[in-house]
């Protein structure tokens, strides 16, 4: 990436050395990268695109979507029932999918950063929902797309949000996702319920132009 994406990412980790930091308790190396590249390029994202969106809880999501990440299986599932989060029958299948709802719950309680856009961005940043809020749509694209992912997806996505703007390159992502999704399990019904959500945003900005 250029300049102001170095620029952004000295500037979060100076920031948010404490929130960084935290993740040591949880993540490897590895994944501790990928949330701060996630972090970096979501802030990236918003100051190049100038989107009105209070900054810190963008770096904030980004910083800490895959606390929980690395659980195991069953640990993601016995967690999940000690916080009482409701657990479906499609999660019961892929408990992967819990680490977003056990990662925003961590943040709110261990953390106490009580903010309804941050929780609802962590919770729902792998598959994504109908009505998700900007918070969340800016996760959910940065998370995929963020230059430490070299699949040719997330270059194309980059490359997208560069000529086209915010809500192509989010759509694009959202069908990447959802169609790459297929390969490792039966289709999310919440990725389906966003992509038709993303449409109709579409065809209502192309209409007001």
């Amino acid at each position: 990436m250029n300049t102001d994406f170095i620029k952004i990412q000295n500037e979060i980790e100076n920031n948010f050395s404490f929130h960084i930091d935290y993740l040591r308790k949880y993540l490897s190396s590895e994944k501790i990268k990928h949330c701060l590249s996630t972090a970096t390029y979501a802030l990236y994202i918003v100051r190049t695109q100038k989107i009105s969106v209070l900054e810190d809880k963008v770096i904030l999501s980004g910083i800490l979507h895959d606390l929980c990440r690395e659980y195991p299986k069953e640990e993601l599932i016995k967690k999940a029932k000690e916080y009482n989060i409701e657990i479906t029958k499609y999660e019961e299948k892929y408990p992967v999918l819990l680490h977003g709802p056990l990662s925003a719950h961590t943040v709110y309680h261990k953390l106490n950063i009580k903010d309804k856009d941050i929780y609802e961005a962590i919770y729902w940043h792998t598959t994504g929902k109908a009505n998700l809020g900007l918070v969340g749509q800016i996760l959910y694209l940065s998370d995929f797309s963020e230059p430490l992912r070299e699949y040719p997806q997330a270059e194309q996505s980059r490359i997208i949000l560069s000529r086209e703007g915010f809500i192509e390159a989010l759509f694009f992502t959202a069908k990447e996702r959802y169609r790459l999704s297929l390969k490792k399990r039966d289709p999310a019904p919440y990725s389906l319920e966003f992509i038709e959500w993303l449409r109709g945003e579409k065809e209502i900005l192309a209409n007001a132009k």
